[in-house]
C-alpha cells in the first residue's frame, strides 16, 4: 500500500513536470518482492529514449 502511494505521487509530480517542459517522461514501475512477478518484470522492459524509468 505504501509503495502504491509513492508510486502514485510519483507519477503526479512526473505529469507536472511533463507540463512544464521536462524533455524525457518519466515511468514509475513499483517493484517489492509481494508483487507479481510478470509485473516486476516490467522494470526491465526497453522503454522509448525520450522515456526514463
Amino acid at each position: 500500500e505504501e509503495v502504491e502511494k509513492v508510486v502514485s505521487m510519483l507519477q503526479e509530480q512526473a505529469r507536472t513536470l511533463s507540463r512544464y517542459g521536462m524533455k524525457k517522461h518519466l515511468c514509475v514501475l513499483p517493484m517489492y518482492a509481494g508483487l507479481p512477478y510478470n509485473e516486476q518484470m516490467r522494470v526491465f522492459e526497453r522503454m522509448p529514449p525520450t522515456v526514463r524509468k
